[in-house]
């Protein structure tokens, strides 16, 4: 903590080449955002005010992105809501599509998830699967229908990312100086933006996130709100910038960080958070992300140590996707209407077909994420304490809960000590918090909670996020490792035992 405070103190009295440059990205004029109706608005004339410090948690998704804001000053969070809410139940949720027409490119704002013809769906597994250098990953087919000539896949889908979150970047940004009017010298923004665990264990793709971040967060003035524009525009105003995003200002203003780390920071601030062992199943849209990490707390601070993560591509789009590869069916009409049909929970023999295809799959992975943690445990019988927790907007009880905790029937796991456990526990699951108080949610806003809870995690300093081991620093323990510490506690090994 006490970095924090030291780097609190110098952004806002000594960083005069930030402010140089906030000044220079902020010549457009302000446009007036509808602001969230859960928090009181602070307005103050700029010189009865002091430096504001706010911190930015975007939480970029596969279908919908978040953001959440934190004053740091007063520790409050605030709910970023967008002009045009593509759901009036959910209304912090932005679309993470993107329009192409010819050569066009546009924001569907007001989407709730819908499919078109000229969409451009999972531009963040799209992002994944190039840094990956997967080209002929299923996920850039529709990229590839829509290559523009003159264009490498590559830059592409970085562009269509950097379009996205550049236009809710310059959107937040819009909002924070509606709140804080003026300009003072010592103002700070920062952003944190989550990957995957597993996708962060890969520095292809940390860095591509990286990149894209600190690019958009470059052109969040020009990009604000997402304004029509050509693709060759966007391409020359990303060359525009292509010298400055490795700037101090841009280094320090952008942070990565892994994504179940950013879903538990609620769970592990709780007073009911314990230490051990926890599986993290978060379902999206594209993905179900999985990773089994040890929690501990010692002399007052925590840890994230990572033994296992995956990320796996049967998030809950793929129901749809699946039926519609069973029926007789094809294009994205029928594609709709099967998306329909799941939403709405209608009985259809294809969607429960693809449910079935979904789940043998997640059995199977599910099952290799809590094996592979195993290996890294010295006391093996540990994982037999293993808790679990379920999140992400299209997590559900069929196939996704039930596929994941049948898990502990099988060989992984001894019987005998999983019998003893559900005798006095007969729930494994452990659940998020409520962050209800946290946003003044109203009565019916309860849902927020599991939607809103990787951008409110991020919505923390980067000092006051939880530090984590990734699983390619944790080695698989030695069998003399394992001998010694038979006896001894649920323990992961340090650099110092290798």
């Amino acid at each position: 903590m006490a970095g924090f405070f030291k780097r609190l103190k110098e952004s806002m009295f000594d960083r005069k080449s930030d402010k140089a440059w906030v000044d220079q990205m902020s010549s457009k004029d302000d446009e007036k955002i509808e602001l969230s109706k859960t928090i009181d608005v602070v307005h103050s004339k700029s010189d009865e005010r002091d430096p504001y410090f706010v911190q930015i948690g975007l939480d970029f998704g596969t279908s919908f992105s978040k953001v959440v804001c934190r004053d740091v000053i007063i520790g409050k969070p605030w709910i970023h809501l967008p002009k045009n809410p593509c759901d009036n139940e959910l209304p912090f949720l932005i679309s993470s599509v993107v329009h192409l027409d010819g050569k066009v490119i546009s924001h569907p704002s007001n989407t709730n998830g819908a499919y078109s013809e000229n969409s451009l769906t999972r531009i963040k597994m799209a992002l994944q699967s190039v840094g990956l250098g997967t080209s002929k990953d299923s996920q850039l087919d529709c990229f590839r229908d829509k290559l523009p000539n003159g264009w490498n896949l590559s830059e592409f889908v970085e562009a269509c990312a950097i379009y996205i979150l550049g236009g809710i970047l310059g959107s937040t940004k819009s909002e924070i100086e509606g709140r804080f009017p003026g300009k003072i010298d010592g103002d700070q923004i920062m952003i944190n933006m989550a990957v995957p665990v597993a996708d962060a264990n890969d520095p292809r793709v940390e860095q591509i996130f990286d990149r894209v971040l600190k690019t958009a967060w470059c052109l969040a003035d020009q990009l604000a709100n997402h304004p029509e524009c050509s693709l060759e525009s966007l391409y020359d105003l990303i060359k525009s910038v292509n010298g400055r995003i490795n700037s101090p200002a841009i280094q320090e203003a952008c942070f990565i960080y892994p994504e179940v780390s950013a879903n538990v920071q609620g769970f592990i601030r709780s007073r009911a958070s314990q230490a051990g062992l926890y599986l993290f199943s978060d379902t999206g849209a594209g993905t179900v992300d999985q990773s089994v990490f040890l929690f501990t707390r010692r002399d007052g601070e925590d840890k994230l140590i990572y033994l296992s993560a995956q990320v796996l591509g049967i998030g809950s789009s793929r129901i749809e996707e699946f039926a519609l590869s069973k029926s007789r069916k094809s294009g994205w009409r029928a594609l709709e209407d099967f998306r329909i049909k799941k939403e709405s929970g209608t009985r259809d023999p294809n969607i429960r077909k693809a449910k079935t295809q979904i789940g043998r799959e997640l059995a199977r992975r599910s099952k290799q994420t809590m094996a592979l943690a195993k290996l890294k445990l010295t006391r093996r019988e540990a994982i037999n304490e293993l808790k679990v927790i379920f999140g992400g907007g299209g997590h559900c009880t069929d196939p996704y809960k039930l596929r994941v905790m049948e898990q502990f029937d099988t060989d992984i796991f001894r019987s005998d000590l999983i019998k003893i456990r559900r005798s006095n526990e007969p729930e494994f699951d452990r659940g998020m918090p409520d962050l209800k108080t946290e946003f003044n949610l109203r009565n019916g806003q309860e849902r927020w909670s599991k939607r809103l809870s990787v951008a409110y995690g991020l919505s923390f300093t980067k000092d006051e996020l939880a530090p984590c081991r990734l699983p390619k620093d944790v080695p698989q323990p030695t069998e003399e490792e394992i001998i010694r510490h038979k006896a001894g506690f649920l323990y992961a090994p340090s650099k110092d035992d290798c």
